[in-house]
């Protein structure tokens, strides 16, 4: 259940805010802004603070060349010390022109101390390409830190056609700005039939010093060596959209169901 875009912390006391008809409807149901109580300015700043931990669990059996067990934890600390987000409106008799704006998406940071498995999973068929020469284990330094953040400007104007029913028109437009580090470093293979582990670009690299140059043997023994190297990923992502919005809120009478379509 993601809640991490809920913008309001009135959704703390209040998880159904889909057909609100107070100020964090700027976000959920603008056009139930008309129903707001009295005219003039509306105003809503929110701060919320979000941890957690996310688990991956991932079984390949060639994994127990790395700690004798085919089954890994990847543990990840997801921390967001501070999720902002500020919604204003102001009304006018059957008019309100509202405008919010938020971390719509992501806000925070990732980090997998120990890789993902989809890293090890790499370095884990090592030893299988490596088959007939003596080398069965290997063990690898492995890291992981994701950063995502998506700003959301909202900008609408809302109109109370009836008593009990109204409209929103307005346009949202998001920047998106994410940023990936990670590693696989200090890859080492056990020395062929012992169990003392030696850096593998450099045992590879002697390994296929002991055959001709150009043979098979050879030529998997230095692609073995050029991909032992350390690898290092460092990416940057950034872009914008903008999408229009157009609401309809029904409102009882009676003030007994609110109905919206957003």
């Amino acid at each position: 259940m993601l809640t991490n875009t809920n913008q309001s912390v009135l959704f703390l006391r209040n998880p159904a805010r889909d057909a609100s008809t107070e100020i964090d409807a700027v976000y959920s149901n603008p056009a139930g802004l008309a129903f707001l109580k009295k005219d003039g300015f509306h105003i809503s700043l929110n701060g919320q603070s979000a941890f957690q931990t996310r688990t991956i669990t991932s079984t390949f059996d060639k994994f127990a060349a790395f700690g004798g067990n085919d089954t890994k934890t990847y543990k990840g600390e997801v921390s967001v010390p501070f999720i902002p987000s500020v919604q204003a409106a102001y009304k006018n008799d059957n008019w309100v022109f509202s405008g919010s704006f938020a971390i719509t998406g992501g806000g925070g940071k990732a980090t997998f101390n120990n890789g993902l498995s989809s890293f090890e999973f790499i370095v884990a068929m090592i030893p299988v390409l490596a088959q007939g020469t003596g080398i069965d284990k290997y063990s690898v330094d492995s890291y992981m830190e994701g950063k995502q953040y998506i700003f959301g400007l909202q900008l609408g104007a809302t109109y109370k056609i009836t008593d009990f029913l109204s409209v929103f028109a307005g346009v949202r437009m998001n920047y998106v700005s994410n940023s990936y580090f990670g590693y696989l470093r200090n890859i080492q293979v056990n020395n062929p039939g012992t169990d003392i582990m030696v850096p593998a670009a450099d045992t590879f690299k002697a390994l296929a010093a002991y055959y001709p140059e150009g043979s098979d043997t050879y030529t998997n023994l230095i692609k073995l060596g050029a991909a032992s190297e350390d690898r290092e990923l460092d990416c940057k992502q950034t872009g914008w959209g903008a999408t229009p919005i157009i609401g309809v809120d029904f409102k009882k009478v009676n003030g007994m169901l609110v109905l919206n379509l957003k």
